[in-house]
């Protein structure tokens, strides 16, 4: 009998020290992912202007384009390409795992990836943008 008050103890002691670090857990993780959702919808509304440019660089390429410009044009396309594909595929891919003791360490990875493709969508707009600008008479 005084084993089973001394297990029931020691159980309850493991428990209770363990439920805040879970708590704690929990809250890192709905925090990380709170951080990339609102940087997700933060860019994402610029995949319409991505798609636009790409149109309009397409255009350009098949309109009038001159063969010192081609290679140029070619690679302001591949890059807004790139970017809307590079998004795409991350939201397809894009989950919460499971277990909390790998959830952290894959937020933080996925942090690091929705900056990258944000960085790259903003900047293959800048390059369209700029290449479109300096074509114009």
């Amino acid at each position: 009998m005084r084993f089973y008050h001394y297990a029931v103890l020691v159980l309850s002691l493991f428990f209770a020290c363990a439920e805040p670090k879970l708590d704690a857990q929990i809250a890192e993780i709905e925090s990380r992912d709170s951080l990339i959702m609102h940087l997700h919808d933060e860019v994402m509304p610029n995949i319409s202007k991505v798609l636009s440019l790409r149109k309009r660089i397409q255009h350009t390429i098949d309109s009038f384009a001159l063969p010192n410009q081609l290679a140029h044009l070619q690679q302001v396309s591949f890059a807004l390409t790139k970017a809307d594909a590079d998004m795409m595929n991350w939201m397809r891919s894009y989950q919460i795992p499971m277990k909390s003791d790998t959830a952290i360490a894959y937020l933080i990875a996925q942090e690091t990836e929705i900056t990258r493709i944000s960085n790259a969508i903003y900047e293959s707009i800048r390059l369209a943008d700029s290449t479109l600008n300096n074509m114009q008479p």
